[in-house]
């Protein structure tokens, strides 16, 4: 699967698709899939409002601690 095909937004809904594909048939709890989807869902969220400065390859730090900050 490629890194980017879009925006950032359509690449982590598309990365997330694939996740928790992975990460369902590794026998974890509902609630650990269940937080991770809130996370995923919450930066997807906070992307749509930096999708036109960042991309998944641009991610670093500072991405990272605005979104926890968001």
């Amino acid at each position: 699967m490629e890194l980017t095909n879009s925006n950032i937004v359509e690449d982590l809904k598309r990365w997330e698709k694939a996740f928790f594909t992975e990460f369902s048939q590794k026998n974890r709890l509902e609630n650990t899939i269940a937080q991770y989807h809130r996370v995923i869902e919450r930066f997807i969220e906070y992307s749509r409002s930096v999708q036109d400065e960042v991309t998944l390859k641009t991610i670093n730090s500072l991405v990272i601690v605005n979104f926890l900050l968001f």
